[in-house]
């Protein structure tokens, strides 16, 4: 049982900041509870702390258990239960009406007026209710300790890197406590802590990431989880991952863990991983709100030097920075709203960790979290003010774009050595790493394609950056896909840049066919490299095959339209004499062209239009599904004017596009 912090037993005295003596136990002094110095006392009697069932998930004064202490210490107390019927006035104000932890009004008067332990009218549910039968049913779900262990080591090494969201040590630990439970504990969640409540939620969504990125001859000891003749890995992925959901949602909005957050997080990427982009979203939305519920939003440099809390802040800084750019991203490809916002001063420092390979310093910053670190100062930080400019049209439009084009390129300069491509000093210490740089490159072109995307049909400028912008996005996706396996074609970021990137290739070279004759070819090899690698994953990823259809479309009219443009300039130029030097306007004025004259009326027509979001319209199939794929065109009047030519949505683009060729 726990020590009592007396020192009776003590000649003399040691000497205290305080002017009365401790005299309660270790845990009624933490938490500040009236102690009567039993063994053991009467609060860990209603707290069962002297229960052998959780003993083992106990911090005591044997210093051989240490994974009892470093749980604990990197947990926050994961020894906090919440069974006790009395609680503290703070507690009540902050859970049962709502309260925010930090606000600065009603409660924060009742933390000024000191601890007041008062009866509590709210009561953990009644362990015969439905809650918790469900509960025990859930997790009799899990598989067994092997599959486990296997799977774990699977996702730690083959997938974490990705988004980092879960630390492997932090959960091992919580692992660990997880198994040393007792059955009969298990049964009773009452007496267990918020976060081993919810871990179970989050072991779940760990396990559907680990067996939906199984390679195609997978371990013949995780057949045994099949339990239907036609079920396959991913569809025990789903179960599991619809489990941690199902977990998660028991104990109601009102209990809110860090555990929780993460499985939300891995809940929002398996579904963007399986193609429910939209039900990712709003699962996405609703993990920003339990975030902020926690008050990771408001952790600052400052908390991560709290003696009892400093390893919790510092995982709380990253999960928030996690899910900023989760909120960003999907904003500016999907055109939904922003919900987060970052304080540049408020990012979390990079990571510093000796390497265990040779001791080099200038491998001690080699993280995957110090790769997202690298590609947020170089672009993703630049995503709210990108979705603002998407979102509304200030006057000084052209310079902001410039500026953040600017700033993005200088940025890309002081990416570390060992981020950079040519880099490949490191690869073989750390199989993640190639992959890692590509898709650190594809990501900040893909965030200036978006700065630009708005005004490729109004600023010539941002045509021509837009169009680079979605070449180097080509390029990198093609480098990146040789790296993969097929088991890891199931990715979401192997289809959203690829597809984004090749819709606005192809949109360049439709309506505005004499520029960027000299990329045609290469244009077209880019654009055939889509087009095999969505059919090779079209099997497995569910956005592959729609992906398809609509590039598919969209390369045979640019075929169309750009063989047109060349016969009718070869055919000007032997005619006129050779004008083809001149620029398109003043040719197409001076040959008296059809053809030309033609293409000129097409581009005119999408002067204020606005521009497309290609992924957006492919995940919510709200014009791609009516219009390429199905090759219906939507009759539009030749003489549709730059004037006439308004729209709210991007519907009039695809109308446009699918009217041509």
């Amino acid at each position: 049982m726990f020590r009592l912090l007396d020192y009776a037993e003590n000649d003399a005295e040691p000497a205290s900041k305080r002017k009365r003596s401790v005299i309660s136990c270790t845990e009624c002094h933490r938490r500040k509870q009236k102690c009567n110095r039993q063994h053991p006392c009467q609060r860990c009697t209603q707290c069962h702390y002297e229960s052998a069932d959780t003993q083992s998930i106990m911090v005591n004064d044997n210093p051989p258990d240490m994974a009892a202490t470093s749980i604990s210490q990197s947990l926050g107390g994961v020894t906090d239960f919440i069974s006790s019927p009395s609680t503290t006035s703070e507690y009540l104000v902050s859970k049962s009406m709502g309260y925010a932890p930090a606000n600065t009004g009603t409660l924060s008067i009742i933390q000024s007026l000191g601890v007041m332990t008062v009866e509590s009218s709210e009561s953990f549910p009644n362990p015969n209710t439905d809650a918790v039968l469900q509960f025990r049913a859930l997790i009799r779900q899990l598989p067994p300790q092997r599959h486990i262990n296997k799977l774990i080591s699977f996702f730690y090494k083959e997938l974490s890197w990705q988004y980092d969201i879960v630390h492997e040590k932090t959960f091992r630990l919580q692992l660990n406590a997880w198994e040393q439970i007792a059955y009969a504990a298990r049964n009773q969640p009452c007496h267990l802590s918020p976060d081993l409540r919810h871990f179970p939620a989050l072991l779940f969504q760990l396990l559907a990431q680990a067996l939906l990125f199984q390679p195609v001859r997978n371990d013949e000891s995780l057949e045994d989880l099949r339990h239907a003749p036609d079920m396959d890995l991913a569809d025990v992925a789903t179960e599991f991952s619809d489990a941690g959901q199902q977990v998660s949602a028991i104990f109601g909005p009102r209990e809110v863990t860090m555990v929780k957050v993460q499985a939300g997080l891995l809940r929002a990427c398996f579904e963007k991983t399986t193609g429910l982009v939209v039900e990712a979203w709003h699962t996405l939305g609703q993990t920003i709100r339990d975030a902020q519920e926690l008050g990771l939003h408001r952790l600052t440099l400052s908390d991560e030097f709290s003696a009892d809390q400093g390893s919790q802040a510092r995982a709380g800084r990253k999960l928030w920075l996690i899910l900023h750019l989760w909120n960003g991203h999907m904003a500016v490809v999907l055109g939904r709203p922003m919900v987060t916002d970052l304080d540049p001063e408020s990012v979390p420092p990079p990571d510093f960790q000796a390497n265990q390979v040779n001791g080099n310093s200038d491998l001690m910053s080699i993280t995957p979290f110090n790769m997202i670190l690298c590609g947020y100062n170089a672009a993703y930080r630049y995503l709210r003010d990108i979705h603002h400019l998407n979102s509304t049209t200030p006057a000084n439009v052209a310079e902001k774009v410039a500026a953040i084009h600017s700033a993005i390129m200088q940025n890309l300069d002081c990416i570390p050595p060992w981020a950079k491509l040519n880099a490949k000093d490191q690869d073989f210490n750390y199989p993640w790493l190639h992959a890692a740089r590509e898709t650190l490159q594809t990501e900040v072109h893909f965030t200036l394609l978006a700065l630009h995307r708005p005004f490729i049909f109004r600023q010539p400028h941002s045509r021509i950056q837009a169009f680079t912008a979605a070449t180097r996005v080509l390029e990198s996706q093609s480098r990146l896909f040789a790296l993969m396996e097929p088991r890891q074609y199931p990715a979401f970021s192997l289809v959203f840049a690829t597809f984004d990137a090749a819709v606005i290739v192809a949109a360049t070279h439709i309506i505005f066919p004499a520029e960027n004759q000299l990329q045609l070819d290469s244009s077209l090899k880019g654009l055939r490299w889509a087009l095999e690698r969505f059919s090779v994953m079209e099997c497995q990823n569910r956005l592959a095959g729609a992906a398809y259809g609509v590039v598919k479309a969209l390369y045979d009219k640019v075929l169309n339209t750009t063989l047109a443009c060349q016969g009718a300039i070869q055919q000007s130029s032997v005619t006129e004499g050779g004008l083809t030097g001149q620029t398109q306007h003043s040719f197409a004025h001076e040959t008296g062209s059809d053809d030309i004259q033609q293409m000129l009326a097409v581009s005119q027509r999408f002067d204020g239009i606005i521009s497309p979001q290609p992924l957006r319209n492919l995940v919510f199939q709200d014009s791609t599904a009516n219009s390429l794929p199905v090759g219906e065109a939507l009759a539009c009047s030749p003489e549709h004017s730059s004037e006439q030519a308004v729209a709210v949505t991007d519907d009039e683009f695809w109308r446009i596009i699918d009217g041509l060729g």
